[in-house]
Parts: structure tokens; C-alpha cells; sequence
């Protein structure tokens, strides 16, 4: 019981260090802590969604960028950083285009509108949501930033194939196991299921969110033709962008005439 009470510690603090910017001094460095990606989800969304649930009845585009805002301080911008690299790498030519500019510290004018875009989708969601109840919006982020962080398991899982030859995509890859996808996607959809307990809608367009997150992650490993990881930030980022849209129109659309 105690081992399994310490690999089940091990397993968050290794996502801890993973997915946020806080210092965590005791991590095993062997352990990628993917088991534990959705619970650490869903602690980035009950922080994100503060600022929602305290100003989001009032002032619903500010307190959504405050959100935004949360989210990327407390990740570092890791993700973000990951699809302004992954569009970057995207676009560039040549033999070496792809690698150089995925390399490149700078971000060019295809990572710039990445986030630009994929940003304004979220705050534009939550915003939209916020405007007819701050507290399903706060919900709707939790919901949203869960399955998000699921889906690079298993993305890292399906694609292993394509995995770059080094780095930490290839690192990441190597060491999560089936069993990790699925404690990740479980822990998704037991967030997503209480997000429907509250609003059908939120849970609706979570399970939808989730579906398309993990496609859009694996289209992502497909267009660059590997599995790196910039790809597995960039399906993050997507996964929860398309997450807080779908749960935006899906409530829009079940909202009574």
C-alpha cells in the first residue's frame, strides 16, 4: 500500500513539473507522470476559472483574458510556445526549414497568429458563456482544461511510430504506457460527466472537445511527419480551445428560444 500510495505521489509530481512552472525539487526523472496529466487538468482549470466565477457575471471579455491570463502563468506558456514552434515549423520550406524554425527562440509571423487565433477562441468562448452565468463558464473552464491535458497521452500512445529521434517529445513517448492514456481519459471523462451534471451543454460539447482535441493532436504529429515536443504543447492548446468552443455553441444551441 505504501508503494503504491508513493508511485501514485510520484506520478503527480512528475506532472506537476510537466505541465506548470512550479518549482518541484523531489521529481523522479524517469517518471513522466502522464497517469496524473487529467488531475493536474483539472487543478489549472479550477485556477483559471477563478477570475470567471468572481467577474465573469460583470465584466465576461476581461475577466475570460484574465483567464488566459492565469493559464499561461501558471504553464509558463509552455504550450503556447509549442503551437507557435509547431505553426512555425509548419509553414517554413526547404530540407532544414522545418527543424530550423522550430529551433528558431524567435517567434515568426505563422506562430504569431497561432496563438493570436487559437487565444481569441478561448477568451471569445468563455466570454460567451460567462455573458449568461459566470459560475457554468468557471465550470466550463475545469471541464475544458481536464481532457486538454489528457490528450497528449494519447497522442503520445497512437503516435509513438512517427516519435522524433531526440528530445522530449521522443523521451515523453518512450515512457507513457497504455494504462496511462487510460487513466488520463478516464479521469477526462469523469470531469466532463460532472460538467453534464450541472448543464447538459457543458457536458455535450466537453466529450466533443475531447474527441476533436485528440484528432487535432494527431493531425498536428501527422503534418510534421513526427511525434515532438512542440506537437504534443500544440495539441494542448487546441484540445482546449476546441473544448471551451464546442461547449460555447453547444449551450448557445440548447439555450431556450
Amino acid at each position: 500500500m505504501t508503494a503504491r500510495v508513493e508511485s501514485t505521489s510520484g506520478e503527480v509530481v512528475a506532472a506537476v513539473a510537466a505541465l506548470t512552472r512550479l518549482p518541484v525539487s523531489d521529481r523522479d526523472d524517469a517518471q513522466p507522470g502522464a497517469s496524473a496529466f487529467g488531475v493536474v487538468g483539472f487543478t489549472l482549470g479550477i485556477v483559471a476559472a477563478i477570475p470567471v466565477a468572481l467577474f465573469g457575471g460583470l465584466v465576461p471579455v476581461p475577466a475570460a483574458v484574465l483567464a488566459f491570463g492565469v493559464l499561461a502563468v501558471a504553464t509558463g506558456a509552455l504550450h503556447l510556445d509549442g503551437l507557435a514552434d509547431t505553426a512555425d515549423a509548419l509553414v517554413a520550406t526547404g530540407p532544414a526549414g522545418p527543424e530550423r524554425a522550430r529551433k528558431d527562440p524567435a517567434i515568426g509571423v505563422a506562430g504569431v497568429l497561432a496563438i493570436g487565433i487559437v487565444g481569441m477562441i478561448e477568451i471569445a468562448s468563455l466570454a460567451s458563456l460567462a455573458g449568461s452565468s459566470a459560475i457554468n463558464a468557471a465550470i466550463a473552464c475545469v471541464v475544458a482544461a481536464t481532457p486538454s491535458r489528457a490528450v497528449p497521452v494519447v497522442v503520445a500512445v497512437i503516435g509513438r511510430p512517427l516519435v522524433a529521434r531526440s528530445g522530449s517529445g521522443r523521451w515523453f513517448a518512450e515512457r507513457v504506457t497504455g494504462r496511462a492514456a487510460v487513466v488520463s481519459l478516464a479521469t477526462a471523462v469523469l470531469a466532463i460527466a460532472a460538467g453534464a451534471v450541472v448543464a447538459p451543454g457543458i457536458g455535450i460539447g466537453g466529450a466533443i472537445g475531447l474527441l476533436v482535441g485528440v484528432g487535432l493532436g494527431w493531425l498536428v504529429v501527422r503534418l510534421r511527419g513526427q511525434l515532438d515536443g512542440d506537437a504534443l504543447g500544440a495539441g494542448v492548446e487546441l484540445a482546449f480551445a476546441a473544448s471551451l468552443f464546442a461547449i460555447a455553441a453547444v449551450t448557445a444551441a440548447l439555450a431556450p428560444s
